[in-house]
């Protein structure tokens, strides 16, 4: 009398058999998550790979290809937006915006933003921060291809993009990252404008030294 009803274990039963429904359906959710997550990856980087050879075209397809893996992934946080967080999830993206981002300033058509990109913008504030070094690496190409105006527009991006991610100053606990970043593009930028001061200077030199040695020869055959 007066005692509360036993849980019976069919009940119990019923409640851990959600529970294991849910766990499946999240952990299903998290492996298709890192595949998609891989697979942006591996088309991203073979995008930048051939946007530095100048390979527009297959970049431009194999970018495509990370886009509809993006648009997937986007599909599912929809429904499930507690996996936006995952760290995998926030580097697949932002390899994605390295590689956009990338192919479009070295074809002259401008920066293009998160919102069009369909990314979260912490993610795409720190694809920012990464397409410095892949400038830097394409600024570096043309050098070796005597393009040094071509090189110094780069740098000039290059700053640019650093001296407004310098506007950004929040804590890691919101932008996990993003100031070390900040620090590595900084470097980056001083390093570029090193390299094409070196090699003006060099240009210049070499200029000199045909200048002399056609001197030279003219006063050989005067003689």
């Amino acid at each position: 009398m007066g005692k509360d009803k036993p849980v019976e274990l069919t009940d119990l039963e019923s409640i851990i058999n959600l529970i294991i429904d849910y766990l499946d359906e999240q952990y299903n959710l998290r492996e298709l998550a890192l595949t998609l997550s891989r697979e942006i990856v591996r088309l991203s980087g073979q995008a930048i790979r051939l946007i530095h050879r100048l390979d527009f075209d297959n970049a431009i397809k194999k970018i495509s290809e990370a886009k509809t893996r993006v648009e997937e992934i986007n599909e599912k946080l929809r429904v499930h937006p507690e996996f936006a967080e995952k760290g995998f999830i926030s580097s697949a993206f932002q390899e994605y915006i390295e590689a956009s981002l990338l192919l479009n300033i070295i074809k002259d058509e401008g920066f293009i933003s998160y919102e069009k990109l369909d990314v979260p913008c912490v993610p795409y504030l720190l694809g920012l921060g990464d397409l410095i070094g892949e400038l830097r690496r394409h600024a570096l190409d043309s050098i070796r291809r005597d393009e040094i105006e071509k090189a110094e527009k780069l740098v000039d991006l290059m700053e640019e993009i650093y001296v407004n991610l310098m506007a950004i100053d929040y804590p890691d606990a919101l932008i996990s990252g993003f100031r070390h970043k900040r620090d590595v593009a900084r470097s980056l930028v001083e390093k570029t404008r090193g390299d094409i001061t070196l090699a003006l200077q060099n240009q210049q030199l070499i200029k000199k030294v045909q200048n002399l040695s056609e001197l030279l020869g003219g006063k050989k055959d005067e003689i």
